[in-house]
């Protein structure tokens, strides 16, 4: 659970908003580690290791938008965001669309060596660079982490679910009607 306890709504009214967490985190410089000092890792920015090639020709970059937080387990709950953005798109290069004959609104599939993810609207955006796709990961019915890699950080052990290879694929049309009741 997400602990807001550190002050109240009238604190928040009063100061006219606050930052969450009260006092910044080891103001004094001192860390929790046997001698007090923080522990600094140099990392190599190393390429992810599924570059695009000739079968799979795009960089998907899975990220965050601004209405939802993680797997929408409260933000699906308040009407407002979720009405604004329901579910998960595809946002594209304009030049990238025109060599897939794709157009706004078109349903995409994202399909990477593990696997797919179908039926997402294509947002045309000059937004995302030649190459590369935008996909948001908080839709667990449009899960991202199908097609990205399992990879993670050595050292933090954090998944690095965010960069795959992946081609796009127009979803086949589909009757979208729903059955008729007998």
């Amino acid at each position: 659970m997400c602990d807001y306890s550190n002050f109240s709504w009238q604190q928040i009214d009063d100061a006219n908003g606050l930052q969450w967490g009260g006092e910044s985190l080891y103001r004094d410089g001192i860390f929790p580690t046997t001698d007090g000092r923080a522990i600094l890792h140099n990392v190599p920015c190393d390429p992810f290791k599924e570059q695009p090639d000739a079968e799979f020709s795009f960089i998907l970059n899975t990220g965050r938008t601004v209405e939802h937080w993680h797997t929408r387990t409260k933000t699906a709950e308040v009407d407002l965001l979720n009405n604004m953005v329901p579910n998960a798109w595809l946002e594209m290069n304009p030049l990238d669309a025109a060599n897939l004959e794709l157009k706004p609104h078109d349903r995409v599939t994202v399909r990477s060596r593990r696997g797919a993810v179908a039926d997402l609207e294509l947002r045309i955006t000059g937004i995302v660079a030649p190459g590369q796709v935008f996909m948001p990961f908080h839709f667990a019915e449009t899960n991202s982490n199908i097609v990205t890699l399992g990879d993670f950080d050595p050292i933090s052990r954090e998944p690095n679910f965010k960069q795959c290879a992946v081609r796009i694929e127009r979803t086949p049309m589909r009757d979208r009607r729903s059955p008729r009741r007998k």
